[in-house]
């Protein structure tokens, strides 16, 4: 079912050029919105208060994503899915990669697991973003990076590991220790670059 899908919308768009062109984009850069948005929203200037709460919340992110991708990389050494490119001769590789574990798609987990981490933190781009890492998915299927259970799959471990560390105290502690440590750190800096 997977491999009939994936053949099915890649028969379906393959006289649309643009169109294969732009998902090839943003299979491949998709996530780069994610890091552009965490290095706006890190620098962007506000009161101490409003500050510290931002990159709290992108240390959460950063947590999750962490965590999602620990796991994804003991699964790939536990089960090495092969890619549909290279598993089935229908299924073209419409973006060059490494024949590696597709299971799960990270570029999907790590979308996901910021986007339900900002959402968690009522944060106003938790919604759009989430709309986009659905975007990314799609496009890592259509481009035959992935097959749609790995896209799932990534799905389902990047909610998790948003939800693990949400809600594990330890996780929480050392996201509250570090951002702490980050603020202290960056209010020296701006002291001392002012003095400078």
């Amino acid at each position: 079912m997977d491999r009939i899908c994936i053949v099915f919308i890649q028969k379906l768009l393959q006289h649309h050029r643009s169109v294969i062109k732009l998902i090839s984009y943003i299979a491949k850069f998709g996530y780069w919105l994610y890091l552009l948005y965490g290095a706006i929203e890190w620098l962007r200037p506000g009161t101490p208060r409003q500050c510290r709460q931002r990159r709290h919340t992108l240390l959460y992110c950063l947590g999750a994503v962490a965590a999602g991708s620990a796991v994804s990389f003991l699964l790939g050494r536990l089960w090495k899915r092969e890619r549909p490119f290279v598993q089935h001769p229908d299924v073209q590789d419409i973006i060059r990669h490494k024949a590696n574990a597709s299971f799960p798609s990270n570029h999907s987990m790590n979308a996901m697991a910021a986007s339900v981490m900002l959402l968690s933190c009522h944060n106003r781009w938790g919604l759009p973003l989430l709309g986009w890492s659905l975007v990314i998915g799609i496009s890592r299927v259509i481009c035959g990076l992935h097959y749609v259970s790995d896209v799932a799959g990534g799905f389902i471990m990047g909610i998790g590991s948003a939800f693990f560390i949400k809600h594990n105290a330890v996780a929480k502690n050392v996201v509250g220790r570090i951002a702490w440590e980050v603020h202290v750190v960056s209010e020296f800096l701006q002291v001392w670059w002012k003095k400078c």
